[in-house]
């Protein structure tokens, strides 16, 4: 007889940070248990349901069954679906996270259960997204709440104020990590459309401080579908090679399109520590110590 190999306690619980299967389950049976409290027997979907249009959810959803099946969430999943889980999450965080708008339709003592479920619920579903790399963002016209990937650079570039400048471009740089936006082409070309604004009003700066980068996100962006039709019969921009691309080779040359578009933001942003990278050299070579202009001087 093979004797099995023993997980001690602390190992089975790091691993299971990264059990999509058993944490899906957890939440969704979390999601539909049954508290009772005041002789009333409910659930945090039973209340969610049964006020549906207290929530700020936009579209023509007339109920939550027509909601809930317009996802089509199966009843088990496997530790690499991943794509599933994320939808999954969104969909129970934004309940979760808008809770309180309930709080003058519900009782007051059966509320506070399932407040306090609520934010456990929330609590454990954002831990779990932190462990598997992914963030919590909110939508800022509908107010919703969506799941991308963790990415520094991209978190640091919509912050740069000429990037906040053009309407919309911040949330779109994050937006673009969505999970949903996967085989999005129409999507995806909009959004780096925005970037395009941006880069033309920046380009002739780019081009001094990389030139090879500003040549080839000008190339890109005027070669790939991206300002111009250059698939269509017809267009006087066609181009016979991006014409016969297929979608997936099309998305991945858009994905690389957002990594030289955030490149090149960063390092227009950083071209401001220049001056003091250059007072730095020179205060270097000097026996005096004086003051170094910075860059916020």
């Amino acid at each position: 007889m093979t004797k099995s190999k023993r997980i001690h306690i602390a190992q089975n619980f790091i691993e299971s940070k990264y059990r999509l299967a058993s944490s899906y389950s957890a939440f969704k049976n979390y999601y539909s248990e049954i508290f009772f409290c005041y002789y009333s027997s409910k659930s945090i979907e039973y209340i969610c349901k049964e006020n549906f249009d207290k929530f700020p959810f936009p579209g023509n959803y007339l109920n939550y069954y027509n909601y809930y099946h317009s996802f089509s969430f199966p009843s088990f999943i496997g530790d690499k679906d991943i794509d599933i889980f994320l939808n999954f999450c969104e969909f129970l965080l934004n309940f979760v996270r808008n809770a309180r708008c309930l709080e003058k339709y519900v009782y007051s003592p059966i509320f506070q259960e399932f407040h306090t479920r609520c934010e456990l619920l929330n609590r454990k579903i954002t831990e779990t997204l932190d462990n598997l790399g992914y963030e919590i963002q909110v939508d800022p016209e509908y107010k919703l709440f969506y799941c991308v990937e963790k990415n520094s650079l991209a978190n640091n570039a919509s912050e740069i104020d000429f990037v906040k400048n053009e309407p919309s471009a911040s949330y779109k740089i994050i937006e673009y990590n969505r999970i949903n936006l996967k085989g999005d082409i129409l999507r995806k070309r909009e959004i780096l459309q925005t970037f395009c604004r941006i880069f033309e009003s920046k380009r002739s700066e780019l081009s001094n401080i990389n030139k090879t980068l500003e040549s080839n996100l000008g190339f890109i962006i005027n070669t790939f579908d991206i300002r111009h039709n250059n698939s269509d019969e017809g267009s006087k921009s066609k181009k016979e090679y991006v014409s016969k691309l297929s979608s997936a080779r099309l998305e991945k040359i858009y994905d690389m399109t957002y990594d030289l578009f955030l490149q090149a933001f960063i390092s227009l942003d950083n071209s401001k520590y220049d001056d003091c990278i250059k007072d730095l050299i020179i205060k270097s070579k000097s026996k005096e110590s004086t003051k170094i202009k910075m860059p916020v001087d």
